[in-house]
């Protein structure tokens, strides 16, 4: 899911700071340590974001999604053949008393959140600062707009191969007791289900 973003003030934002005791720097991809593998594997499959910085860190602000993929805040002032990118994910899954740390969600599913949040970035890669603002106010004021982005990243994501890490993901939120109703509907309305998934790849 991108994170809306907020069209007046948001690119003065300084980037959250990364402490290397928690994060490493590989390439372009800057991550915590312990989603290494699976981070890697997954920006593998997308070349085009090679050239561009990636960094995935934990974001406890992060509460009504579990990733927010967007450009980072200062991406008014670069071109967006510059632009860096930032995937904000939540540290933790909770229900009630029951947690699990986001680095404990099984590799498959895990990988499936990182191929959606990058099929969004692929999204981004060819729309301008003003093309990028028009998709924020857009994203904000329309539920048709939504499920048009969500089904594009699912389906950029498919293209690279992704798509049986996307049914997983989908298919853990939808049988795990660490997701509120009111999450598990909000992803059945807004987001491509198994089924279009699968026709994503039939188009490939």
């Amino acid at each position: 899911m991108p994170l809306p973003l907020v069209v007046i003030g948001v690119f003065l934002l300084r980037p959250a700071c990364i402490h290397s005791d928690v994060y490493e720097t590989s390439g372009n991809l800057t991550y915590p340590k312990e989603l290494r593998n699976v981070v890697q594997s997954v920006a593998a499959s997308f070349p085009a974001i090679e050239k561009h910085e990636m960094t995935f860190r934990y974001d406890e602000s992060v509460t009504s999604s579990v990733m927010q993929a967007q450009p980072q805040p200062y991406f008014l002032f670069e071109d967006n053949s510059n632009r860096s990118y930032v995937v904000k994910m939540r540290p933790y899954l909770t229900a009630g008393s029951d947690s699990m740390k986001i680095s404990e969600l099984p590799p498959e599913v895990l990988s499936g959140w990182l191929s959606h949040e990058l099929g969004h970035i692929q999204d981004y890669l060819t729309r301008d600062k003003w093309d990028m603002i028009g998709f924020a106010l857009k994203y904000l004021t329309s539920q048709n707009f939504i499920m048009n982005a969500e089904s594009r990243a699912d389906s950029l994501a498919s293209l690279q191969g992704r798509a049986e890490e996307l049914i997983q993901m989908k298919r853990f939120i939808q049988t795990n007791d660490l997701f509120e109703d009111s999450y598990k509907i909000k992803i059945s309305n807004l987001y491509p289900d198994t089924m279009q998934v699968l026709r994503f790849c039939e188009e490939k």
